[in-house]
C-alpha cells in the first residue's frame, strides 16, 4: 500500500502552507478569520471574514504573490 501523497496533493499542501505563512506575516490580519483551501492545479479558495474591503483586497494580493497560486476564489465576508 502506498501512503505517500500524490504529487498534486503534495503541491496543494505546499501552496496552502505558503499562503498561510504569507498571510500570518501581515499584522493587520491578526484579528481576521481566514481559511485557505488549495485544490489541485493551484486553485485557492478563501473563506472566513475580514473587517474591511481594503483588507479583503490585501488578502487577495498576498495570495497572488505565492508561487503555485494559479486561480483564486474569494468567498470571504466583510465585517464582523
Amino acid at each position: 500500500m502506498n501512503l505517500q501523497p500524490t504529487s498534486a496533493t503534495a503541491h496543494a499542501d505546499t501552496v496552502q502552507r505558503a499562503v498561510g505563512v504569507a498571510l500570518r506575516r501581515n499584522p493587520r490580519l491578526r484579528d481576521s478569520r481566514i481559511t485557505v483551501t488549495v485544490a489541485d492545479e493551484g486553485l485557492v479558495t478563501l473563506t472566513g471574514s475580514v473587517p474591511t474591503q481594503a483588507l479583503r483586497r490585501e488578502v487577495e494580493t498576498i495570495c497572488w504573490t505565492v508561487a503555485g497560486v494559479h486561480s483564486l476564489h474569494d468567498e470571504m465576508h466583510v465585517g464582523r
